[in-house]
């Protein structure tokens, strides 16, 4: 009589292998996924890169689609547009001040941080027209951008901003973060790179855009405040601290934060 398949030991929920594996599983699926795409992409090939057993893959995410959408909900910071909303939503900050913490959270929150295999990520899946990927990034992009047009048509509505597009406004301040990112690696040894992605450099950007932001946004003659109260301030300062220390933490697929310098 044939015995039955031995099943793998699973962690206990709340042990510290448990954060562990599932850590390791999601960086060696960000590899895997980086070289071959998804439809070439393996269960056994990404449990085979973990150095764990093919069934604790199945325990954790049940199947590579959800591993897949798992992974790209962490990189693109769908839990810290969560994060965003509730400081938003605690406190009443004017869209001008709503503004600045938008971008105080694009500049240092997971979103800000680049990441070459997921670069490599989404070449691949462009270049074989895979239909999963581009559904997922605009589900887990769309709801930044929509959260940041909405500040400025509220910014609007209230007098603060002038722009006859917001969505427009919106774009031109995105482009700004995805082509400050998409140059890394063409700066990357040459004189511009120390300047533009040196260590102080995302409190840098963080000024300019907000300043150029500002600017382009501001009704005739009227200058907008671009700072918050100290005390608001400082806690969006131990927020950001917070997911910087998540960001490094087991459960993180290897991205980490910047944290920004305290002013």
């Amino acid at each position: 009589m044939n015995k039955p398949p031995e099943r793998a030991a699973v962690p206990e929920a709340g042990s510290e292998e448990a954060p562990t594996t599932r850590h390791k599983i999601l960086m060696a699926a960000k590899t895997e996924f980086a070289e071959r795409g998804f439809r070439g992409s393996r269960i056994g090939s990404i449990a085979k890169r973990a150095g764990v057993n093919q069934a604790l893959v199945h325990y954790y995410f049940e199947s590579k689609e959800k591993l897949y959408e798992s992974l790209l909900r962490r990189l693109f910071g769908v839990t810290e547009l969560r994060s965003l909303e509730r400081f938003i939503a605690g406190r009443p900050l004017t869209p001008s001040q709503e503004l600045y913490v938008m971008l105080y959270f694009m500049s240092f929150g997971t979103m800000s941080t680049y990441d070459p295999e997921m670069e490599r990520i989404m070449f691949r899946e462009y270049l074989d027209h895979e239909t999963r990927f581009f559904p997922l990034v605009r589900e887990f992009v769309l709801p930044w951008l929509e959260k940041l047009e909405g500040i400025i048509k509220r910014g609007v509505a209230a007098g603060e901003f002038a722009t006859p597009d917001p969505t427009l406004s919106m774009i031109h301040i995105v482009s700004f973060f995805h082509g400050y990112d998409s140059m890394r690696e063409i700066f990357s040894g040459t004189k511009f790179h120390g300047k533009l992605y040196g260590r102080k450099s995302r409190e840098a950007v963080f000024h300019f855009v907000l300043e150029s932001a500002c600017k382009s946004i501001a009704p005739v003659g009227v200058g907008l405040s671009t700072s918050l109260p100290e005390d608001m301030a400082a806690s969006l300062r131990v927020l950001i601290d917070e997911i910087a220390a998540a960001g490094s933490g087991e459960d993180s697929p290897g991205r980490k934060t910047v944290r920004p310098a305290r002013r």
